[in-house]
C-alpha cells in the first residue's frame, strides 16, 4: 500500500526527487573522497558528519514531498526555491576558491567543499520553498474566504458593513443600502457614515472593544439614514483577525424600529389596561387566569394571587343556566366576540351585574388566550328597572286619565248648546287625543330601543300597506308610490311606526291645501343602501325642529314640539340607518330614511 502511494506520487510530481538526487550527489562525492584514504581521521569524522547532516534532510525532504498533499505546481515551486538557494551560494563559493588560488592560497578539496555548500543552500531553499508554498496557500484560502464572505454579505437580508480598525468602510452590502440609503460606491474608503453625532462616543467605545478582540451582541442603538432620519437598530460587531491582528470589524445591523414601536404600544396598552376602570382578566386557551388588573381586584374583592391559575368559574353566581354557558363557549371558541349582561358573584358572596365582553386572542389563526372585560352595571340596571316601572305606571295612568277626560268631554259636548263652550270642549278632546297618541309613540320608541332583531322587508309591499292605512285615517290625502317591486331593506315592525309617523306628519302639517299630495320614492345608493323619500307639498318643517333632530338632543333654548321626529330618529338609527329632513325650494318637505339594503335569499 505504501509502495503504491509513493509510486502514484512519482507519476504526478517527479520533480520531488530532485532534492534527493542532490543529496545522493553529496553522498557519492563525499564517499568517493573517503574511500581514497587520504583524509586524516579527524577529517573523515567531519566528512561523515557533514554527509549525514546534508544528505539525510534532502533525502527525507523528497520523501516528504511525495507523501504529503502538495500538487505538482507546488512541488515545482519548492524545487525552484531549492535551486535558488543552492546555485547562488555555490557560485559564490566557487568564486572565493578561485580568488584564493589566484593569491596562492590552497583550499583543501575545493570540489567537495563546493558540493557541501550547494547542499547547505539547497536545504535553506527547501525550507524557504515550503514556507512560501504554505504562505501562498494561506493567501489563497484567505482570498477564497473573502470571496465567499463577499457573496454572503451581498446575499444577506441583514445589513452588513465591514470597517477597518479605524472605522473606515471596506465593504457594504446591498441590504445596508436598502436600509440606510447610501450606495456602496459612496461609502467605500470613507469613514463609517451611520453614526449620529450624539452616538459618536458610544461608537468609538464599540470600536475600542472590538479592536481588543471582544464581540458585541445585540446592542440596541440608533443609526442615521442618508436623509437624516434615525433608525432604531440592533448591532452585532465581531473582530476579523489576520495573522493574529484585528484589522477589520464585521458589523451586522437589524432594523428593530417596528419591534420597538410594538413594544411601546404594548407598554402603553399595558398601562391603559392596568389603569382602566373596567375589570380585565386574561386566560390561557384552557380558561386558566393568567392576568387580572387592579380594577378586577377592587370590583370582585379577590386578591390577585388567589385568582391566578384559577378559572372564571370562581365568579359564577348560579343565575345562568347551562345553555347560556354553552352558547358562551361556542361563540369564543369559534373565534368570535361574546357580549352579554351577566350576574357574577363577589368574593364576599354579593351578586354583581356586569356588562361582559370576551374576545379570543389568536396567533397564526390559533386561539392562545381570551381577554374578558367586565363593566359594573349594577346601578345602571337598577336605575333602568326603576325607569321602566315608572314609565309603565305613568303611561297607564296617563292613558286612563286621558280616556276619562275624553269621555267626560264628549258627554259635556252632547249636553252643551253653547257654540263657544263646544269649541272649548272640542279643543279638550283634540289635546286628549294627542296625549294618547304621544303615549303610544313613547311605547313605540321603547320597543325600538329594546329590539335588535331585524328581517328582510319588501319596501313596495310595506308602502302599499301604509297607503291603505293612510286612506282610512286621512281620506282627503293622496299617496303615489314610485318604488321597484324587487327592493328590500333590513328592518322590523318598528319601521312601520316611523313610516306612519312620517306620512301622518306630511298630512297634518299641510295646512295650505285641502288635498295633501304625498309621494314615496325609493332608490338604491352606491354603498348598497336604500333611500326611501317621503315628499309632501306642505309648508315644510320648522328650522328649530330639524336642528333638534340633527343635534340628537334637546336644550332649554332648542327643543321639539313632540315625539314624532324622535320616533323616526330612534327607530331608523336603531336599524342601522339614517334620517334627514330637507325643505324643498318649491315648497314642501322631503323626509329621507336610509336603510341597509337586503336580499331575500340571504
Amino acid at each position: 500500500m505504501e509502495h503504491r502511494i509513493v509510486t502514484n506520487a512519482l507519476r504526478r510530481k517527479p520533480l520531488a526527487l530532485l532534492p534527493a538526487a542532490l543529496g545522493l550527489v553529496i553522498v557519492g562525492v563525499t564517499a568517493t573522497h573517503l574511500a581514497a584514504g587520504t583524509e586524516p581521521s579527524n577529517g573523515a569524522v567531519v566528512a561523515v558528519a557533514v554527509l549525514l547532516v546534508l544528505s539525510v534532510p534532502l533525502l527525507l525532504g523528497s520523501l516528504w514531498l511525495l507523501r504529503h498533499s502538495f500538487d505538482a505546481l507546488e512541488v515545482q515551486r519548492i524545487v525552484s526555491w531549492v535551486f535558488a538557494g543552492a546555485i547562488p551560494i555555490t557560485l559564490l563559493v566557487a568564486i572565493v576558491i578561485f580568488y584564493q588560488r589566484t593569491h596562492g592560497v590552497v583550499v583543501a578539496h575545493p570540489f567537495i567543499l563546493t558540493t557541501w555548500v550547494a547542499g547547505v543552500g539547497a536545504i535553506g531553499g527547501f525550507l524557504t520553498g515550503v514556507y512560501d508554498v504554505r504562505r501562498v496557500r494561506r493567501h489563497e484560502r484567505y482570498e477564497e474566504t473573502s470571496k465567499r464572505l463577499r457573496a454572503l454579505i451581498e446575499a444577506s437580508p441583514v445589513a452588513i458593513v465591514v470597517i477597518d480598525s479605524d472605522g473606515v468602510v471596506t465593504d457594504w452590502s446591498r441590504a445596508t443600502t436598502e436600509l440606510f440609503g447610501w450606495e456602496r460606491e459612496e461609502v467605500i474608503g470613507e469613514t463609517y457614515p451611520l453614526v449620529p453625532d450624539d452616538k459618536q462616543a458610544e461608537f468609538e467605545e464599540h470600536v475600542r472593544r472590538v479592536n481588543a478582540g471582544e464581540t458585541l451582541t445585540g446592542v440596541e442603538t440608533e443609526r442615521e439614514h442618508k436623509d437624516g432620519s434615525l433608525v432604531e437598530c440592533s448591532v452585532w460587531s465581531a473582530p476579523v483577525e489576520h495573522e493574529g491582528t484585528v484589522d477589520e470589524h464585521m458589523v451586522a445591523l437589524a432594523d428593530i424600529s417596528e419591534r420597538k414601536a410594538r413594544q411601546r404600544e404594548l407598554k402603553l396598552l399595558s398601562r391603559a389596561i392596568e389603569q382602566a376602570d373596567d375589570a380585565v382578566l386574561v386566560t390561557d386557551d384552557d380558561g386558566h387566569i393568567e392576568y387580572v388588573n387592579d380594577a378586577f381586584v377592587e370590583l370582585f374583592g379577590y386578591p390577585r394571587e388567589q385568582v391566578l391559575g384559577q378559572t372564571p368559574r370562581i365568579l359564577k353566581s348560579g343565575e345562568h343556566d347551562e345553555s347560556f354557558y354553552a352558547d358562551f363557549w361556542e361563540t369564543i371558541t369559534d373565534g368570535e366576540v361574546f357580549q352579554a349582561d351577566v350576574t357574577n358573584r363577589r368574593a364576599n358572596g354579593e351578586l354583581l351585574d356586569v356588562e361582559l365582553t370576551i374576545a379570543p386572542v389568536e396567533d397564526n389563526e390559533t386561539v392562545t388566550h381570551y381577554v374578558a372585560i367586565e363593566r359594573d352595571v349594577t346601578d345602571r340596571k337598577r336605575d333602568r328597572q326603576r325607569l321602566e316601572v315608572l314609565n309603565r305606571v305613568l303611561r297607564h295612568n296617563v292613558r286612563n286619565a286621558a280616556t276619562v277626560v275624553e269621555g267626560n268631554a264628549h258627554r259635556i259636548a252632547e249636553e252643551c248648546a253653547n257654540q263657544d263652550s263646544r269649541a272649548l270642549v272640542d279643543a279638550i278632546v283634540r289635546r286628549t287625543t294627542q296625549l294618547q297618541s304621544a303615549v303610544e309613540k313613547a311605547r313605540t320608541v321603547e320597543r325600538a330601543l329594546d329590539t335588535d332583531r331585524t328581517g328582510v322587508v319588501n319596501v313596495r309591499s310595506l308602502i302599499t300597506d301604509q297607503r291603505e292605512a293612510l286612506a282610512d285615517r286621512h281620506p282627503e290625502a293622496t299617496l303615489s308610490i314610485d318604488v321597484p317591486a324587487d327592493l328590500w331593506v333590513q328592518a322590523n315592525a318598528t319601521f312601520e311606526a316611523a313610516l306612519q309617523e312620517a306620512l301622518d306628519n306630511a298630512v297634518e302639517h299641510d295646512t295650505d291645501t285641502d288635498a295633501p299630495d304625498i309621494r314615496v320614492v325609493a332608490t338604491t345608493t352606491a354603498d348598497d343602501r336604500v333611500d326611501i323619500c317621503i315628499i309632501d307639498n306642505g309648508p315644510g318643517v320648522p328650522d328649530h325642529e330639524r336642528q333638534v333632530l340633527e343635534a340628537g338632543e334637546e336644550s332649554d333654548l332648542r327643543h321639539g314640539s313632540g315625539l314624532g321626529l324622535w320616533v323616526m330618529k330612534w327607530v331608523v338609527t336603531g336599524l342601522g340607518g339614517d334620517v334627514s329632513i330637507d325643505n324643498r325650494d318649491s315648497g314642501g318637505t322631503v323626509v329621507t330614511f336610509t336603510l341597509p339594503r337586503a336580499y331575500p335569499d340571504e
